[in-house]
């Protein structure tokens, strides 16, 4: 009996040791990952030379992702950009909010961050920074491809002024920044006994903006006005400083990089068809204008064959017919050849656009025009065997490579296409 209860006496110890070794890793085997997002952010395609360089909320997503398949309990999100698309940003912003729980702690360490950039930096809960970081310059640069009105560059202006504004209460800043930040000439102070002011009261009121200029803050001054809450010279520096032993530190560079590589090689094959599309429709174009004057010289010759009285020339006339009639028909199958192309590079789009696991996504201009394609695709069923039908396809067309250059403006105007 005694033997037996020594037996349940070692058991028991060894149970709780156990657990206790394995509480104590609990507490200091944390994972902490770090995730480069370095570059443009968004990407058009046309622009297949800065894929490799570029980020956009699929790739922050696959990153985010495979940060938690780690076990992560932090992460450390490196930003070195200098700006890129709104509608993107807006994109990256919601994916990480999403990730953003209790259970994972997300912190943005910043080498630069301008343009698009600016909100995601000063968006989230932990803001650190390189020593030489900058922030800001988050103005909005219009393309000239549309004549802008006061009231839309004001629009403009003020919408970003707004949304970088949400970001900062949100994460607790002052929301005084986001008008210096965004809109040009605006007039900014700051003192350490009264804060942010546009008048500059107090004898150690420093100016943060320029005539003209937009605010973009330094590193120091980002320190100095607890914008951030402190500095490192690395990201694995970072970690050690914040969170001191780690089971492990995992920089996922070299993953961002593969998918960087892979990203560029698939943006080339799907940048090629989309340019192609626009080949195809001018080539439908001159097919439809060939198969009109077919049409043309068909009803001529079907009218001298009507006029003439003389056998021998009749004859001619109808092999000149024939002839005319063969190169329609010819034409006819080369349109529709071209329309069978445009199907399948618009199906493959639409796959693409719609497939969230896809390793690209196709930008909101691309798509614009990809739909009205799509809809000319379906109009364009009919084989164009009557010259009612080639004339009404030739004014789809028209309009349809019009509204090529017209999609950029409206998604301008939607403010999805703005590069900062």
């Amino acid at each position: 009996m005694r033997k037996y209860m020594f037996c349940i006496f070692v058991v028991l110890v060894l149970f709780l040791l156990h657990h206790q070794v394995e509480a104590q890793n609990g507490d200091d085997g944390e994972i902490i990952v770090i995730i480069p997002l370095k570059g443009q952010i968004g990407l058009l395609l046309g622009e297949t030379e800065n894929a490799a360089n570029s980020f956009d909320a699929q790739l922050v997503e696959q990153c985010l992702k495979k940060a938690v398949q780690s076990n992560a309990t932090r992460l450390i999100l490196v930003i070195d950009s200098h700006g890129g698309y709104l509608g993107e940003r807006d994109r990256v912003y919601e994916v990480i909010e999403n990730y953003r729980t209790e259970d994972l702690e997300i912190i943005v360490y910043v080498k630069e961050a301008l343009g698009a950039m600016t909100m995601i930096a000063l968006g989230c809960d932990q803001l650190y920074v390189h020593p030489t970081a900058s922030i800001g310059a988050a103005a909005v640069d219009r393309p000239h491809t549309h004549r802008w009105t006061r009231a839309e560059l004001d629009a403009f202006d003020s919408a970003e002024a707004a949304h970088i504004r949400s970001a900062l209460t949100h994460a607790g800043r002052p929301p005084e920044l986001a008008d210096a930040l965004a809109i040009r000439n605006t007039t900014l102070w700051w003192s350490q006994a009264d804060g942010y002011s546009n008048t500059g009261d107090g004898s150690d009121a420093i100016r943060l903006t320029d005539d003209n200029m937009v605010l973009t803050l330094t590193a120091d001054q980002m320190l100095q006005m607890e914008i951030a809450d402190g500095s490192a010279d690395s990201a694995d520096e970072l970690a050690k400083r914040l969170f001191g032993t780690v089971s492990e530190v995992k920089d996922i560079s070299r993953f961002v990089i593969d998918r960087g590589k892979r990203r560029r090689t698939i943006y080339r094959d799907v940048e090629k068809d989309y340019l192609t599309c626009f080949d195809l429709l001018e080539e439908m174009r001159d097919h439809l204008e060939e198969i009109d004057g077919h049409f043309d010289g068909i009803k001529n010759l079907e009218r001298r064959i009507r006029d003439t009285s003389s056998s021998s020339f009749r004859q001619s006339l109808e092999n000149d017919l024939e002839d005319r009639k063969s190169d329609r028909d010819a034409c006819i199958k080369d349109f529709q050849s071209c329309s069978k192309k445009l199907k399948s590079f618009t199906n493959t789009f639409s796959r693409i656009s719609k497939n969230k696991s896809a390793p690209i996504s196709i930008d909101e201009l691309a798509l614009c025009r990809l739909r009205k394609l799509e809809d000319a695709v379906i109009t364009l069923r009919r084989e164009p065997r009557q010259d009612n039908v080639v004339r009404e396809y030739l004014r789809i067309i028209e309009r349809l490579i019009e509204s090529w250059e017209d999609c950029e403006t409206q998604i301008i105007i939607r403010s999805s296409k703005v590069r900062q």
